[in-house]
């Protein structure tokens, strides 16, 4: 989930990111419950006797204090259990939300540096110091800036990302 999250979802619309997060920081907590739930010990009963003569109340004893650490222990993992469908409700809502709401792309051209017209050239076997496409507007603040192309060589609908530095100007368009 998290690989998705930062790597699929980069230039995802911002409700998108913030409910994968929100995903993420349920998973961790079902995680860290069902570590408390099975690796932290049970305190023992403040009435719990620490001198037994009789062999039979000792027996009595240790199964009662038994059931007392397996009752706890169940409902630790109760309480994991729940975040762990809060996790998963989260996932499947982050899951919808990266099929359904679309991230910020606009009609636009990316003026290329020469770098930038000599990776155009290897990926789409065209010059040019300009490209047209829709352009996503969340990738402009990241590493790569992101363009959807019509045509790149034989290949329809491409997407491209461009490294920041190959990109000299981002022209955008209402629409």
């Amino acid at each position: 989930m998290a690989t998705f999250t930062f790597t699929s979802l980069a230039s995802a619309a911002a409700i998108t990111r913030v409910a994968a997060c929100i995903s993420i920081f349920c998973w961790l907590a079902a995680a860290v419950c069902y570590v408390r739930a099975i690796a932290t010990g049970i305190s023992p009963a403040p009435d719990a006797i620490n001198e037994i003569a009789d062999p039979a109340v000792l027996i009595r004893e240790v199964v009662k204090r038994g059931d007392r650490e397996a009752l706890q222990v169940d409902r630790r993992q109760s309480v994991a259990n729940a975040v762990s469908l809060v996790a998963l409700a989260a996932t499947l809502a982050t899951m919808a939300l990266a099929l359904f709401v679309k991230g910020q792309e606009k009609p636009g051209v990316l003026v290329l540096t020469d770098k930038g017209q000599a990776d155009l050239e290897a990926l789409c076997g065209r010059s040019g110091q300009r490209v047209e496409g829709t352009v996503d507007i969340a990738s402009i603040t990241g590493a790569y800036i992101a363009v959807e192309v019509p045509h790149c060589g034989d290949r329809r609908n491409v997407t491209l990302r461009f490294a920041k530095e190959s990109v000299a100007v981002v022209l955008t368009r209402k629409g």
